[in-house]
């Protein structure tokens, strides 16, 4: 496509400078005969018959078409000229029994020299020529650029069979990106659900059931974590064990069922109490745990004083028969991690100081 686009501008530029030299070396050869040229009433009858020409070719323009329309393309210059010639052809036949005729040897008849209308009448002749030898090479121009551009176009409506190929397997490429577009979204979204739903399972993994606190499973892993970054850090870490009081005669006199109204009563007055990153779980049956990170000792017992407050101030009944249960009271015992010191060390300290609570009342709370 590049050679022949590169041949039809070449030949474009080579006809338009032969066209200018033309036109030019006749302009001149008319200005130079200009004052001693006669001119015939056969040249006028010349002029004529190109004029003739000339409104035949505008004729022939599209229906509904100005004439007007043809001064945006490479003719109109030519045609506004001729219009301009026909113009004053018209004023010499006009004016033709008062101009000056001489008689030549032979006996025809001519035009002074001297007569401003017989300079004009040459000057346009030489130009109408010109112009009409223009229009000419314009249309074999023309005519050869269409042929170039016909060739161009059926090259690219009709491809090698490599071009083809190409296209083909360009198309082919474009589909299977689609479908992996599409695989890959739906491989997404489908990770995105299976991410969630681990987070839920994790999560559910993580939770007692009836409290909906932490569980053992969590305490056991969590605590590991937050002793190692205690002592990283050198930052105060506590231990609670809290374990309800005479928690096994409300179930024997009241039923499991009563029990359990205060183990998720329990579970929603420690959530509620804890702040931060505090976090309590369910240890195992009525006892439960709180993990208390970048908390002193005396900090932390007047957190779980509070919780132990709040879970004595409430009378409890029987839901069913209306029996009074009494009030739910619970022991604590809390440690401070100590420099060095291991999980298993720290929880029984935490025990210790449980099983001096109970030993010493209950209802209280013990921090060593």
């Amino acid at each position: 496509m590049g050679p022949i686009l590169a041949e039809c501008e070449e030949r474009n530029v080579s006809e338009r400078v032969a066209m200018s030299k033309h036109f030019s070396s006749t302009a001149t050869e008319s200005d130079s005969s200009q004052k001693n040229r006669p001119t015939s009433l056969l040249s006028f009858a010349g002029i004529s018959l190109q004029l003739l020409a000339l409104f035949a070719l505008v004729a022939s323009r599209p229906a509904g078409s100005s004439i007007f329309s043809y001064r945006y393309n490479d003719l109109s210059q030519v045609a506004f000229v001729l219009i301009a010639a026909s113009i004053v052809t018209a004023l010499y036949v006009l004016l033709e029994p008062r101009l000056n005729f001489s008689k030549e040897p032979g006996g025809s008849m001519s035009l002074t020299n001297s007569s401003p209308l017989a300079r004009i009448a040459g000057s346009l002749d030489a130009i109408l020529t010109a112009s009409i030898e223009v229009i000419h090479s314009a249309l074999a121009v023309s005519k050869e650029q269409k042929s170039l551009i016909d060739r161009i176009d059926s090259s690219l409506r009709q491809p090698g069979p490599d071009f083809q190929k190409l296209i083909e397997e360009n198309a082919a490429i474009k589909t299977m990106a689609e479908q992996l577009d599409v695989r890959l979204k739906k491989a997404q979204a489908e990770a995105k659900g299976l991410r969630i739903e681990l987070d839920e399972i994790r999560a559910e993994s993580y939770t007692d059931d009836l409290s909906k606190l932490k569980n053992r499973k969590w305490f056991d892993r969590r605590i590991v974590h937050e002793i190692d970054v205690a002592h990283q850090k050198r930052s105060p870490f506590c231990l609670a064990m809290l374990d309800l009081d005479n928690f096994k005669r409300i179930n024997d006199e009241f039923g499991h069922q009563s029990g359990d109204r205060i183990i998720r009563w329990v579970g929603d007055s420690l959530k509620n109490n804890l702040k931060g990153r505090d976090t309590a779980a369910r240890y195992g049956g009525e006892e439960f745990s709180v993990l208390m990170p970048e908390t002193t000792l005396s900090d932390a017992k007047k957190v779980l004083e509070q919780i132990r407050n709040q879970l004595a101030s409430v009378d409890w009944t029987h839901a069913k028969s209306g029996r009074p249960i009494g009030k739910v009271t619970a022991s604590i015992g809390v440690a401070e991690l100590s420099k060095k010191e291991t999980k298993d060390d720290l929880i029984e300290r935490a025990d210790k100081n449980l099983y001096e609570a109970k030993q010493s009342g209950k209802n209280r709370v013990v921090a060593k």
